[in-house]
């Protein structure tokens, strides 16, 4: 592979593209060619540094380029695995009684947890 010549053509469509910047996305096809040209490069031997150098783009971009990549080509069946929905079992119930503390020195006893919601819900 002509690496030179693939990177001078990278930088140059990235010029004919205009400026870009935070609110300017890169083109699809540009953050694709750039992903093959760095991914190359590694199995040549070289390092992501500098490659991404010699496109002109950073590592952190070219991190977040690759991994949106990488999200959009995995197979949708791999994330997902069938599932069976069960009812849930019910728990035998306890009738525990509450003992509440509030401040002022009230003090409430006695009840279960469905009517001191009552209580709370009519005092309310």
């Amino acid at each position: 592979m002509d690496f030179e010549r693939q990177a001078a053509e990278f930088r140059s469509a990235v010029a004919l593209a205009g400026p870009r910047g935070r609110t300017t996305a890169y083109p699809t096809d540009l953050r694709e060619r750039a992903v093959r040209y760095v991914r190359a490069r590694i199995e040549q031997g070289g390092t992501m540094v500098a490659a991404c150098e010699e496109l002109g783009i950073g590592t952190d971009t070219f991190r977040r380029w690759r991994a949106a990549g990488s999200a959009a080509t995995a197979p949708v069946t791999a994330a997902f695995r069938a599932v069976t929905i069960t009812a849930p079992a019910t728990p035998p119930v306890e009738t525990t009684l509450l003992v509440v503390h509030a401040p002022g020195g009230l003090r409430i006893e006695g009840l279960d947890l469905p009517s001191l919601a009552e209580l709370l819900r009519r005092l309310g």
